[in-house]
């Protein structure tokens, strides 16, 4: 056989097995278009370098499909983040997403934005380290499925909604760094509280706790009252109610004196192992 035919048929099958982009892409249509609107909503930035649209989205840095080829998770971690402005509302036409965060993106302004109450899937959402401002949304309430909540280190105010205290399913929790304020909903029956840095005030004296807390920091902030005895209850293995208004003696039992005088500090009326001892009524002149 010549030469040039077989090179014909060589370029012939070569061409027949290599398939074509449309062939082998993996990611759906719907979820590509979304992911090039959200980055041309950045203004094209260059940690989106990797968007391309003649590429498989499935392979985009911050990506990752699920088995049916759907965009589960975006989150965008990167300590060169240039992402600038507020989050785009296309972040809710991502039907099947199941996580979604921005970490460390500190030029993202605005607030959440009401398009992602669309994503009922959600199991884990994630704010942390932005410009992010304004109240939590009601409507994180309804993830029904939720695992995991981080919005530490932003500028998030007001009151936390009462509806996050019932998440079913929530077992993790971060607000701190934040400039919430007043009470803290009635019942975290399941999440593993980090509320430290804000400006809550209430009563700690009545508080109740989930049996599987096992970190619970409510540092500085304007709490005032007791500690309640059901702390000697939890097997803590993080415990931090430092610069507060709280008062009496610290219940004896459980992990509370195995962290040593630290975690209470600042809290001028708290007594008791591992602080000084209590003065008695007699002692301190009223009797």
């Amino acid at each position: 056989m010549e030469t040039r035919t077989i090179l014909c048929l060589v370029l012939f099958f070569a061409t027949f097995l290599q398939p074509s982009l449309s062939d082998s892409e993996l990611c759906h249509p719907d979820d590509k278009k979304v992911l090039l609107e959200i980055k041309k909503s950045f203004n094209d930035p260059d940690i989106f370098v990797s968007w391309d649209p003649k590429t498989d989205c499935c392979n985009w840095t911050f990506i990752t499909c699920d088995d049916n080829n759907r965009v589960g998770e975006l989150t965008v971690v990167d300590v060169d983040c240039d992402l600038v402005g507020p989050i785009p509302p296309e972040v809710g036409d991502l039907p099947y997403l199941l996580l979604l965060a921005f970490i460390d993106c500190p030029n993202l302004t605005g607030t959440i934005p009401p398009a992602i109450a669309k994503l009922n899937n959600l199991q884990g959402l994630g704010f942390r380290n932005t410009n992010i401002s304004g109240p939590i949304p009601e409507f994180i309430g309804d993830f029904k499925d939720l695992l995991i909540l981080d919005l530490g280190d932003n500028c998030f105010s007001g009151q936390i909604p009462n509806t996050i205290g019932s998440l079913p399913n929530l077992f993790a929790l971060n607000l701190s760094f934040n400039h919430f304020s007043g009470p803290i909903p009635g019942s975290f029956e399941q999440a593993t509280s980090d509320l430290s840095w804000n400006s809550f005030k209430f009563d700690f004296s009545n508080a109740v706790f989930p049996k599987f807390l096992f970190f619970l920091d409510i540092s500085h902030n304007r709490i005032f009252g007791s500690l309640p005895q059901g702390l000697t209850d939890l097997y803590l293995s993080y415990f931090d109610v430092g610069y507060n208004k709280l008062s009496g003696e610290i219940p004896q039992g459980g992990k509370l004196q195995s962290f040593g005088p630290w975690p209470y500090r600042r809290n001028k009326g708290l007594c008791g192992d591992p602080l000084p001892p209590c003065k008695s009524i007699r002692q301190v002149g009223f009797i």
